[in-house]
């Protein structure tokens, strides 16, 4: 059996969604994990615009899909806009 020092240390770069939820991941099943990341402070508001299916299934599975939904604010409608104007609803 393997003690606690021979164990692999995991550095994740990046605080974002993926290195959170990675970190998570990593973390859940015994294996330790730093998360560094360039910012110095956190960013004022979320920077996700919208939730997918696929998000949610994880967030369930860490626990945290009733709490992320709770918080969120539902869309109604999606307007996508580029340097040439409108470009979908």
């Amino acid at each position: 059996m393997r003690s606690p020092e021979d164990r692999v240390s995991v550095l994740i770069v990046g605080a974002g969604p993926t290195g959170l939820l990675l970190a998570a991941e990593l973390v859940r099943r015994g294996v330790p994990a730093r998360v560094v990341d360039r910012a110095t402070t956190r960013p004022p508001g979320s920077r996700a615009l919208a939730v997918s299916g696929r998000t949610l299934m994880l967030l369930d599975d860490l626990g945290l899909a009733a709490e992320a939904v709770r918080r969120g604010h539902p869309l109604r409608q999606i307007e996508v806009h580029d340097a040439g104007g409108r470009q979908g609803v």
